[in-house]
């Protein structure tokens, strides 16, 4: 198996199939966006598929990918917009027992990021709405802590 994977292109262009086996395997590395307005609000984004409900902005990070472009990339991603600023905020460890049994284990560095004006169709948030994922829950505690 191991010299079957050295022919694997790395994560983000890695297949699916491997990139999810690997994640019970070893701890992941994510990005999870926190970005605030000025009236104290959060982004979330709504997702569907796996899970339906609403989420922050996130990714994981590519093999020698930069931060602030993975950052970018994610907020492209999910947003339609690059953020115009990131600053790391936190770290977080999310083992199976919080990060879910299915996923594995990932580290999340939580970075504090500014959007553009021109940013449209963008959903702030107040208060933790009950349908997110528990670990954004987690994440969004220690954010509005810090």
């Amino acid at each position: 198996m191991a010299e079957e994977l050295k022919n694997v292109k790395p994560f983000p262009n890695m297949p699916p199939e491997i990139f999810f086996s690997l994640t019970k395997l070893l701890p992941m590395l994510a990005i999870e966006l926190f970005i605030v307005n000025k009236n104290g609000e959060f982004v979330l984004v709504q997702k569907k598929g796996r899970f339906n409900g609403w989420a922050l902005p996130g990714g994981f990070l590519g093999l020698n990918e930069d931060l602030e472009v993975a950052c970018r990339r994610i907020s492209k991603k999910y947003l339609g917009t690059k953020v115009s600023h990131s600053t790391f905020l936190n770290i977080c460890n999310l083992p199976q027992k919080i990060y879910g049994k299915d996923k594995g284990h990932a580290v999340v560095l939580i970075f504090k990021c500014d959007l553009p004006k021109s940013a449209k169709n963008i959903i702030y948030f107040k208060k933790i709405p009950k349908d997110i994922l528990n670990h954004h829950k987690t994440i969004i505690e220690i954010c509005l802590k810090s």
